[in-house]
């Protein structure tokens, strides 16, 4: 049995079988272009499963939220003075939680 087919990058590979643990039923899926989340295996597969895409506007960063996530715990975490990384560590944890 041939997990990677020929001409197919694992990572494509990969990222199709994390989607299978995150899509719900009525949900579409919006993609940022990036090779990964655009190549002909991962997007003959959406086709397959019927999943509805939204299209990602070209050369809009911004619209990614996670980043704006990442550096407003980044902001929270550092605006302090920490001691050792085990409390930097707790500190992250303490922030990551109030956020959601």
């Amino acid at each position: 049995m041939k997990l990677i087919h020929k001409h197919i990058k694992v990572s494509s590979q990969v990222n199709l079988y994390q989607m299978l643990n995150f899509l719900l039923e009525n949900w579409k899926y919006q993609q940022d272009n990036a090779p990964i989340h655009s190549s002909n295996s991962t997007n003959n597969w959406l086709q397959v499963k019927n999943v509805e895409t939204l299209k990602w506007p070209a050369k809009s960063p911004d619209l990614n939220p996670i980043k704006n996530l990442w550096c407003d715990l980044a902001r929270r975490v550092y605006a302090n003075q920490w001691e050792t990384f085990y409390i930097i560590n707790r500190a992250e944890i303490y922030y990551r939680r109030r956020m959601v």
